[in-house]
């Protein structure tokens, strides 16, 4: 007895397209074009000491981008603490010049 959304795997289906590594078997939900990896192929990936995936000898590469929400959060974060770094600047030489007198007060004549 199977299930609804089981399949069923035959060794000719696991056997069919071998040289791409790909089965003949979709999975609901994933794009067209993409089918699962042949069991035979699965050998073919290993990982370095680093955690660096590699299919055949050859490296993944994955890219890691930030999205626009992301962009927008992080340039107004930078701006935010420039002005605080701007802010401090002026209050601390307010202060040297209350404390150190640079700024004389002038009397009107």
């Amino acid at each position: 007895m199977t299930e609804e959304n089981e399949i069923i795997w035959s060794k000719e289906d696991l056997r069919r397209n071998t040289k791409s590594g790909r089965t003949n078997i979709r999975v609901d939900g994933w794009p067209a074009d993409v089918r699962s990896i042949a069991l035979e192929n699965l050998s073919l990936f290993g990982l370095d000491s680093n955690g660096e995936v590699y299919f055949d000898g050859k490296r993944l590469y994955t890219a890691k981008r930030f999205s626009n929400f992301e962009r927008a959060l992080a340039g107004i974060t930078v701006a935010a603490a420039l002005v605080a770094a701007v802010a401090a600047c002026i209050s601390a030489y307010a202060d040297a010049a209350t404390v150190f007198g640079v700024h004389e007060s002038r009397s009107a004549d």
